[in-house]
């Protein structure tokens, strides 16, 4: 099968020259013509390489990039990220993270079938020590200045699971599939743009991390932007479900004024849900 081998220092075509009777590897910077004709072809990349070397990948093809890629961008050109990567880091914030694997995720909801792709960053085994199994949960990526996981090994994850959701009315989790599926340059490519600039530019990104952490949000500026607003309800109810899950755990142990304040804590939640739900409905309509 032909196909495009990401290196440290170099990406390569390899296919079938019939005059040679063999499979030959060339580098694309040599076979001219602009990176948007290897786009369709299959993708493996090697063991040893890193965040940092894809980035200075891309950084060869940066015009072509930030073009062929306005789409996903949103419209932040990769040069803010370049020049992030290339920051000096804390030392308390080194060797977080270890890999980073793009991964497929498919579901079936009302009969439709959707297929995503993820970015995500997996703890270091010296971090999961420090904050235990229970903690050790992937990453996403799109909240995270690169310069901390600049130094991960960088996979491409072809293990796909499709899990039927049932219907709106009465969803299920059914895995109803595992398989494989390849990566593209364009897919490889364009999951990554996507994840990295989710929140803007790296300013951008980087306050709306804090307000994540310190709960503070303009609920009438993220009911604006959907992405924000789906952002923030999926961390509440999240947030909400586990409070759900103490205060059930509370109760069976008979810790009842623990069960109390969980319960003021999760009405307190459900309000700010409710509020920020509204507020998405008030702008939709008032649009």
């Amino acid at each position: 099968m032909q196909k495009i081998i990401i290196y440290k220092d170099k990406i390569t075509l390899n296919q079938w020259e019939s005059d040679k009777n063999d499979w030959v590897e060339n580098d694309i910077k040599t076979l001219g013509g602009p990176i948007t004709k290897h786009f369709s072809t299959y993708v493996l990349i090697k063991d040893d390489v890193t965040v940092e070397d894809f980035f200075n990948h891309l950084e060869y093809y940066e015009k072509d990039i930030d073009y062929c890629f306005s789409g996903y961008n949103n419209d932040v050109p990769l040069r803010l990220f370049l020049d992030e990567m290339r920051q000096e880091i804390e030392d308390d914030k080194k060797g977080d993270f270890s890999d980073v694997e793009l991964i497929w995720q498919g579901e079936i909801l009302n009969n439709t079938f959707c297929l995503f792709g993820h970015v995500l960053a997996f703890l270091s085994d010296k971090k999961i020590e420090e904050v235990g199994e229970d903690n050790n949960v992937p990453h996403d990526i799109s909240l995270l200045p690169i310069n901390c996981w600049k130094d991960c090994l960088f996979y491409a994850n072809e293990v796909v699971l499709i899990n039927n959701l049932g219907t709106v009315e009465e969803l299920t989790d059914d895995l109803v599939f595992e398989g494989y599926h390849y990566w593209t340059l364009f897919d490889v490519i364009s999951k990554f743009i996507a994840a990295i600039s989710l929140n803007g530019t790296p300013e951008e990104r980087n306050k709306l991390a804090s307000q994540i952490v310190n709960k503070q949000y303009d609920v009438k500026e993220v009911a604006k932007n959907p992405d924000q607003a789906n952002y923030w309800l999926t961390i509440l109810e999240s947030e909400l479900e586990e409070l759900k899950i103490s205060s059930s755990n509370a109760i069976e142990s008979e810790e009842y004024e623990r069960a109390e304040v969980l319960k003021k804590d999760m009405e307190s939640l459900e309000s700010e849900i409710k509020i920020l739900k509204e507020e998405v409905k008030k702008y939709k309509i008032n649009k």
